[in-house]
């Protein structure tokens, strides 16, 4: 992937009007050429055949046919039973603001190298991760280039599919809404 193609611009995009505070009150929008968009369409449209039957069943978020309401309806299955079986159920729930910056490149390259996507995705996947840069335009005010060493590029189209595959436990999440379920279930045997 061409240099160009990993440089984002990133601008702050209000939340609440005004804003009073950058901590809450803004987003941070990166703003990507036309063709990485294009290119992350294309992949995103070969990769989820290779990863689909390899993904955690329990995983709802941008996967085709799954929904916030097959989240809930699986997780209330799993406690009913639980329960209509003499158990109890313990429940946590963790949620994460900034999931995607918590895409570990290693273990993402890892992974895919497991699933066995061909090499041609494998290489474009590696190619499109290393090597990232952003600056922030506010106002008139840029700031100099940086370099990225992690994290998914924010508002990539293969970000919340990377964090799936990235996915470490076996947990219920839909990661549109960035909210991981854990569930805890003791038995009384």
């Amino acid at each position: 992937m061409p240099p160009i193609w990993k440089a984002a611009e990133v601008v702050p995009v209000p939340k609440v009007s005004p804003p009073m505070s950058i901590q809450n009150d803004l987003l941070s929008m990166s703003l990507h050429p036309t063709l990485v968009k294009m290119s992350e369409s294309f992949v995103g449209r070969w990769l989820p055949s290779f990863l689909e039957p390899k993904l955690d069943h329990n995983h709802f978020g941008k996967r085709k046919c799954r929904s916030p309401t097959h989240t809930i309806t699986s997780v209330l299955h799993t406690w009913m039973s639980c329960l209509d079986s003499g158990g109890s159920v313990s429940t946590v729930f963790v949620g994460f603001r900034k999931a995607f910056d918590l895409v570990n490149h290693n273990i993402l390259h890892d992974k895919l190298k497991k699933y066995c996507i061909p090499d041609f995705l494998f290489m474009w996947f590696g190619s499109s991760l290393s090597y990232r840069k952003q600056r922030v335009s506010a106002n008139q005010f840029i700031s100099s280039w940086k370099e990225l060493s992690g994290a998914m590029p924010q508002g990539s189209w293969l970000s919340p599919l990377s964090f799936s595959a990235s996915e470490v436990t076996t947990i219920w999440r839909y990661t549109n809404v960035y909210i991981i379920i854990i569930i805890i279930i003791f038995s009384t045997d």
